[in-house]
């Protein structure tokens, strides 16, 4: 499955589906938080590299965020895991 290219304003959005502070999504993402304020910042593509576009989107999406081909953005959180 490709990849979709997100924007700021998907980013903006799936942080907020997700409730989640920049700092956590930075924290979880393994980027510094300046990245994710520096990605949010635009509604555009993000004027940060490819790889750290990557680790934001791969984890809003392991927090239940989905991403359409068409700049829409949803939420379906994940499945508690019983232990």
């Amino acid at each position: 499955m490709d990849k979709v290219m997100i924007t700021g304003g998907q980013l903006r959005a799936g942080r907020a589906y997700a409730k989640i502070s920049a700092v956590k999504l930075a924290e979880l993402a393994d980027v510094g938080r300046s990245t994710i304020v520096k990605a949010e910042s635009t509604d555009g593509i993000p004027p940060i590299t490819a790889n750290n576009l990557s680790l934001i989107q791969r984890t809003l999406e392991s927090l239940g965020v989905i991403f359409g081909v068409n700049g829409e953005v949803n939420y379906k959180p994940p499945l508690e895991k019983e232990g």
